[in-house]
């Protein structure tokens, strides 16, 4: 079977709609129109309005409801609300001679025709002897869905997955090739860039920030606990305890802070965690290579903005570094770390740690230090779960509130701890417009097939994320966003 035809006999006019709206939607964005889409579900019509700035003509997309029954299509007969959008277009304040109406719909060619002919009938009944009317229309129908799908089948497959399974479209995956993803993957940093610079955003930091200043990784934070506790005799056999009570981080890290705190060597607890994060801070510089740096910039871009904001799921202070170093001549520019309740923002721009805060400070010792911070330190089982069962800490309600409200750009994190997903997809639940899905920077892998790639971005476009494939964890996209 033809792939094209295939594809139309699958899917149901609402979501061939769906696809056109962010297709449309995504050109529009990248190529300086302005655009706006009304849908009234009752007449089961949509409607796109595109002003193009660059050419100075103006298109109007009318998108008209079909439906299929038993894959086959039912054949467009209502008239009236053809001639209903005959008099929207005639009613048009645009010049006619500068406007292009285009009739999208999911017809056969008769069909197409018998709208036309409405069209005509409709005109000649309007014009007068004094007064002619000349308007620039065209029909569209399978044929142009075909086109456009056979154009854009990755935007087409994340849409339509909504409702086949990607065994329904593994034919169309498997047609996917190295141009349709670079022209998607650009395409989709096009829609990135020109979305973030002219809508609000907030940014979301995980510990690959962290990582790429010096700290350790969450396997090698857990490595230095467990060669604490061999080195001192306090378990033999690290390894085969965890793997009856729990090989989870999380349990882990509950475990060895329980053994540690037995010992009564609860401070040596916080001195493991600090080191694990500052250990090689002398060895990283400040430098304009480094993701936190372009982090930075887009900060000091967004000072004036009320509501811009930062989350940290990070410990450290890496972040609040930069920002010094790169606003060390502004005396206006203010942020504040908040890691506990009663931090007042004073209008200065918020660096949530949502995790904590445990900051290195130049002279003071780490026992100084955690006397003041341990308390917010959210790494162990027990902390998560008093964390993320109690839906009235200020934590939880920062977080919601951030991902209901606004974009957020996901820079440094992998997405994989559960409670963060859930509070993500709780969120989005909430969100009725395509266009407010989250955007996170993941490191485009060597090599992985089409179909890998299409059951990635479904998995994350399911709790609202949309992935930006980097070949260097995003700081050439970064640095276009300041």
């Amino acid at each position: 079977m033809d792939i094209q035809n295939k594809t139309i006999s699958l899917f149901k006019a609402k979501t061939f709609y769906e696809f056109l709206d962010e297709y449309y939607s995504s050109y529009a964005e990248i190529n300086n129109f302005e655009y706006e889409l009304n849908s009234v579900k009752r007449k089961k019509e949509y409607n796109i309005f595109i002003d193009d700035k660059n050419i100075n003509k103006k298109c109007y997309y009318y998108f008209i409801y079909t439906s299929y029954e038993n894959n086959k299509q039912v054949r467009y007969t209502n008239k009236d609300i053809i001639q209903e959008l005959f008099n929207k277009i005639i009613k048009s304040d645009y010049p006619r001679n500068r406007v292009k109406y285009y009739i999208v719909t999911l017809l056969e060619e008769e069909d197409i025709y018998e709208i036309e002919r409405i069209f005509e009938r409709e005109l000649i009944n309007r014009n007068s002897p004094n007064i002619e009317m000349k308007l620039n229309i065209e029909v569209l129908g399978k044929s142009y869905v075909q086109r456009i799908i056979q154009e854009n089948k990755i935007l087409f497959t994340n849409i339509i997955s909504k409702e086949k399974s990607l065994d329904d479209l593994a034919y169309l995956i498997n047609s996917i090739d190295r141009y349709d993803r670079q022209k998607y993957d650009n395409n989709n940093e096009k829609i990135f860039i020109n979305n973030l610079k002219t809508n609000n955003f907030n940014i979301v930091l995980g510990a690959g920030v962290s990582v790429d200043c010096g700290a350790n990784t969450w396997g090698q934070l857990l490595d230095s606990f467990s060669n604490e506790l061999k080195n001192n005799n306090y378990i033999n056999d690290v390894a085969g305890v965890c793997n009856i009570v729990g090989d989870s981080p999380l349990i882990k890290a509950q475990l060895f802070k329980d053994v540690l705190e037995f010992r009564r060597y609860k401070n040596k607890y916080y001195k493991i965690l600090y080191n694990a994060l500052y250990s090689k801070v002398g060895l990283y510089k400040y430098s304009n290579n480094n993701i936190l740096y372009h982090i930075a910039r887009i900060i000091y871009r967004n000072k004036e903005s009320r509501n811009f904001k930062v989350i940290s799921y990070n410990y450290d202070n890496f972040l609040e570094y930069f920002i010094d170093e790169e606003i060390e001549d502004d005396y206006v520019f203010e942020y504040v770390s908040l890691y506990k309740y009663n931090t007042f923002l004073k209008n200065k721009i918020p660096i949530y740690h949502v995790h904590g805060f445990l900051p290195f400070i130049e002279g003071k010792s780490v026992n100084n230090i955690a006397k003041k911070y341990k308390e917010s330190i959210v790494l162990t089982e027990k902390d998560y779960n008093d964390l993320y069962n109690d839906p009235y800490r200020w934590e939880i309600a920062v977080q919601l509130l951030t991902y209901r409200e606004s974009i957020c750009l996901f820079v440094g994190s992998s997405l994989t701890d559960p409670n963060i997903r859930r509070l993500i997809k709780i969120a989005n639940d909430d969100k009725k417009r395509v266009d407010s899905k989250h955007y996170a920077l993941l490191k485009k892998p060597i090599k992985m097939s089409s179909l890998d790639y299409a059951v990635i971005e479904k998995h994350f476009l399911e709790i609202g994320v949309r992935i930006i494939w980097t070949d260097d964890y995003g700081a050439s996209l970064l640095k276009k966003l300041y």
